[in-house]
């Protein structure tokens, strides 16, 4: 496959979104390593990606963050030793 071929062959923007196999992402990184059009055309991609999240991004309502907040301060930790935790030194107990 020509370099071209490669970059539109849609597997760039797979790799970008995270879509790709093992392989497939092996294949993009040692294309990128060795093409600086292939590391242009992932940066365009990204770049596009990026805009268009930006553009469609939605903003919460303001009294989410506060009703989030809420939330978390009424949780409580449960703290647990580990199973394979040494004890304490006896100056502790």
């Amino acid at each position: 496959m020509d370099l071209q071929s490669f970059i539109k062959s849609g597997l760039l923007e797979a790799y970008v979104l995270g879509q790709c196999s093992a392989e497939e992402r092996a294949q993009v990184e040692r294309m990128a390593t060795e093409h600086a059009e292939v590391r242009a055309e992932l940066s365009a991609i990204e770049a596009s990606l990026e805009s268009y999240a930006v553009a469609h991004a939605v903003q919460p309502p303001d009294w989410m963050k506060d009703n989030i907040m809420e939330r978390i301060g009424q949780e409580k930790p449960e703290i647990s030793m580990p199973d394979n935790a040494a004890p304490p030194p006896e100056s502790f107990q």
